[in-house]
């Protein structure tokens, strides 16, 4: 029989809540009724999970001004059935619709593998809560899209800064690491639709820098359209730094693509495409010595292919993947 997860109001289905969360946290896990009923239940979002004959099976409950998820509740006769993933996406949900750009949980230790098959990390350590061990863990929830002004019909603040067509064709060389970082933001400014990134150790002084993670993410949420693809090569040394890429990446998954360059015949070379005409290219990944052009088609063409043809050889490493709902 279908079970769904549906958003509730305290009020109207106040007994239903009650019932489920007295079995389950009160008589089976002997929680306190004063730290069950907390008294914060009335400016809670609430959830249900209802089968087809509309008997409630599980609660969950958010907190909007903290961000909060909790009292994820099943009936023990119930467990095993999804029920409480489809509880868990309806907060998280919820959670997006309302802008928050975080969610987190005390999980019950025994519980820790399960939110984090659904993105969630830890953050601390072990403690206890009402006798029982539990972790704090916490998700970066997805940027939403916000059309950008061309997309609304809106004046562009500095309409020729977009348009790369107007941009002369001459290759700018940078010797010195800012000059490096501030070449690649100047093409990722630009970009509508698509980036190509190749780097083979993804350097945290050009891609974690808070300005290069601020122009990708402005890009991601302003394009109606934006794609970003990533080739790494050294991808365990980028998740054991859970290297800040990688959360942008979380927060909108469906923008950007990390994935593996393949063993052999890797380039040494690094190299950014943007929109098939702005390019940037770093010699040696080991020095900030290279070159950049806002405005070199058949460059970018080449380039691209490149780029195209180690992608159809690169892998979704799992050491990068990241698990969602």
């Amino acid at each position: 029989m279908a079970v769904h997860a549906v958003k509730v109001e305290w009020t109207t289905h106040i007994q239903k809540l009650r019932a489920i969360r007295q079995r389950v946290f009160i008589e089976e896990q002997s929680v306190p009724l004063e730290l069950e009923w907390d008294g914060l239940d009335d400016e809670a979002t609430h959830f249900l999970a209802l089968n087809e004959m509309g008997l409630a099976l599980g609660t969950a409950r958010l907190l909007t001004s903290t961000g909060q998820i909790g009292r994820m509740a099943v009936l023990k006769e119930q467990r095993g059935r999804d029920i409480g993933r489809q509880l868990l996406k309806a907060a998280i949900d919820e959670a997006v619709a309302v802008g928050l750009e975080r969610v987190f949980l005390h999980a019950q230790m025994h519980s820790e593998g399960f939110y984090r098959k659904a993105g969630f990390r830890p953050v601390g350590g072990e403690f206890m809560e009402a006798g029982i061990p539990h972790i704090e863990m916490e998700l970066a929830l997805p940027i939403p899209f916000r059309p950008s002004a061309r997309d609304r019909g809106l004046p562009l603040v500095n309409p020729k800064a977009s348009r790369k067509e107007d941009a002369p064709n001459v290759s700018t060389t940078f010797q010195s690491e800012s000059d490096c970082r501030d070449a690649i933001m100047q093409l990722i400014a630009l970009a509508r639709r698509k980036v190509l990134i190749l780097s083979p150790n993804l350097d945290t002084a050009l891609f974690a820098h808070d300005r290069t993670l601020a122009a990708i993410s402005e890009f991601a949420r302003h394009s109606r359209h934006a794609s970003a693809t990533v080739l790494v090569a050294d991808t365990k040394a980028i998740a054991e730094i859970a290297h800040p890429l990688l959360e942008l990446v979380r927060r909108v998954p469906s923008k950007i693509e990390i994935r593996r360059l393949p063993d052999e015949n890797v380039s040494i070379r690094s190299f950014v495409v943007v929109d098939g005409a702005a390019i940037w290219v770093q010699t040696d990944p080991q020095a900030y010595v290279g070159w950049f052009n806002l405005n070199d088609r058949v460059e970018a063409r080449r380039l691209s292919d490149e780029f195209a043809a180690l992608y159809d050889r690169s892998t979704d490493d799992p050491e990068l993947r990241l698990l969602t709902l």
